[in-house]
């Protein structure tokens, strides 16, 4: 197909060159829709592979989270049965003190 076609670059019109240019262009265009449409599954299947990735990660995080949360609770009634437990030794060792006391004052009556 021989004609006048337009070409920048030789200032202008030009006669007698074919007009391929928008040929492979078109031809370019074409490939590489078809390209797109043969590389969608493969972009479809990373897409579902990270999310269900993220949905196990989210869910490995959420066990943790509760795990953590009743290590959190479980350690922290450790720690105030260990401090109810230690107070009340040191009532106890309080009464004791003040029975051995009452003891030594019997004592200290009942020699004078």
């Amino acid at each position: 197909m021989r004609g006048i076609v337009d070409v920048p670059a030789l200032g202008g019109l030009a006669e007698g060159l074919l007009a391929v240019v928008p040929l492979a262009v078109d031809a370019l265009i074409v490939g590489k829709e078809l390209n797109a449409l043969r590389g969608a599954p493969l972009v479809r299947h990373a897409i579902d592979l990270h999310q269900r990735h993220r949905l196990a990660a989210d869910s490995v995080r959420a066990l943790q989270l509760v795990f953590e949360h009743a290590l959190e609770e479980g350690l922290e009634a450790l720690v105030g049965a260990i401090g109810a437990r230690v107070r009340e030794r040191q009532q106890h060792e309080v009464v004791v003190a003040e029975a051995l006391l009452h003891l030594r004052l019997e004592r200290l009556h009942f020699c004078s």
